[in-house]
């Protein structure tokens, strides 16, 4: 569930700062100060990333949500992407 929080959050702030940058696709010293003065709160996580946000790999935000998911909780992409997605089978108490 932690993952699955930290994923939605990351995502959150990831889109954010990429609706701020709009059509940017080149981010410089002027982009980096107007960002700090005029992004909203969720997206300033991702001011370290705006290059990033700006041209992203495979054009796919995700690509960089996960990796940085992975990076904050010690895991792979490739697990990061696992654990968000993963299917409890636990049935709930009550049920029985």
């Amino acid at each position: 569930m932690i993952v699955q929080q930290r994923f939605h959050a990351l995502t959150r702030g990831a889109l954010a700062a990429k609706r701020w940058l709009g059509k940017t696709r080149d981010v410089d010293r002027t982009t980096e100060a107007q960002f700090d003065a005029t992004a909203p709160d969720e997206a300033r996580p991702w001011r370290d990333a705006l290059a990033g946000l700006a041209r992203p790999p495979r054009g796919r935000v995700l690509d960089l949500v996960f990796a940085r998911l992975a990076a904050e909780l010690g895991l792979t992409a490739e697990r990061a992407r696992r654990d968000v997605f993963a299917v409890s089978t636990d049935e709930p108490d009550d049920l029985h």
